[in-house]
């Protein structure tokens, strides 16, 4: 996963691509962007920023998107499971959306919006 910006690569936060040997060469195969069918191949060595992953959480998702997501959802009593969240994870999906939950995890999901605990509010009152 790609975790810094590159414009040069056309490469951004949170773009996901798979590993491959070439010779004596890593690289990394991303998906087609919208110039081209091909997936874009880079040399690991051009990447100056990525990690490893096997998942992701929403968070470290938010600005990509992919064609298949599937979102487990946490616990219905979780301070996690809010409507940004639920709202986050279904937007990441570009074809198909596969939600992990039961229908009331689902609902109090959407129910719950996020309660900012910053002070600000008083603060500035």
């Amino acid at each position: 996963m790609v975790t810094k910006n590159d414009h040069g690569l056309g490469l951004y936060n949170g773009d996901t691509g798979v590993l491959f040997l070439d010779g004596d060469d890593v690289q990394a195969a991303f998906p087609a962007d919208g110039n081209s069918p091909e997936p874009r191949i880079v040399s690991l060595s051009q990447l100056s920023a990525f990690e490893t992953v096997h998942a992701s959480t929403i968070h470290k998702a938010q600005g990509s998107q992919a064609q298949v997501v599937t979102v487990i959802l946490p616990a219905k009593d979780s301070a996690l499971l809010t409507r940004e969240l639920v709202y986050t994870a279904m937007t990441r999906a570009q074809s198909q959306l596969n939600v992990v939950g039961t229908p009331e995890v689902f609902a109090a999901g959407v129910q719950r919006q996020v309660r900012r605990a910053s002070g600000l509010a008083a603060r500035l009152g």
